[in-house]
């Protein structure tokens, strides 16, 4: 699922546009939104895609303990629609014995993290790559400030087309750098919330 659909870009940020005839663009434009935000906020990339996304997808994630509170295992992403399996495993060959018991932790999906219950029998392993976590994540439904500030920028790539290919730009005698990948300050701000990092 798009983070927008053309027709709530024209309606609510491209209110010149009257038909469906650039449609295609917008949604290429969306598409690219997508991956360059994740990409900035920090999301790491799906097992499926070469871009990170804040669709839902799945991910084999490799995180480390809390060094607050060991039995708090962050995954440095949110938010978490589902646990598919979680092994801790130093050898990292991942196999049955390896598994995690669902009933030997909690998940919090908002936070991204997975918490050990006082009477789990395993512990988080502090050895590189050791506790593998495949989860489906993302949105599926798209947080309105998300669809803000994609609405924003796809408005601003598709009025000023110049922007996206722009090296330099000159203004009262001088010149400046540009980066055409750059997100609008707005845009910025707005993708604040949505920047993941593993608390530590």
């Amino acid at each position: 699922m798009a983070l927008m659909s053309a027709a709530d870009v024209r309606t609510g940020y491209i209110r010149t546009l009257t038909g469906t005839a650039e449609d295609a663009k917008i949604v290429t434009l969306v598409s690219r939104f997508d991956g360059l935000a994740a990409e900035w906020c920090g999301l790491p990339y799906p097992d499926s895609t070469t871009l990170p996304t804040f669709e839902a997808a799945a991910y084999t994630l490799y995180p480390e303990p809390s060094l607050l509170d060991g039995r708090v295992l962050p995954l440095g992403f949110w938010p978490v629609v589902s646990v598919t399996s979680v092994h801790i495993d130093p050898d990292r060959d991942y196999g049955a014995t390896d598994a995690v018991s669902a009933s030997d932790y909690d998940t919090d999906k908002a936070r991204g993290e997975l918490i050990l219950r006082p009477d789990a029998t395993d512990a988080w392993s502090t050895a590189l790559r050791a506790n593998r976590v495949i989860i489906s994540g993302g949105y599926s439904a798209v947080p309105g400030a998300l669809a803000h500030a994609c609405g924003m920028q796809v408005a601003h790539w598709f009025k000023h087309p110049e922007a996206i290919s722009a090296t330099s730009s000159s203004a009262h005698g001088k010149s400046i750098q540009l980066n055409p990948y750059e997100l609008l300050p707005a845009v910025r701000e707005a993708l604040t919330p949505f920047q993941v990092a593993a608390i530590p």
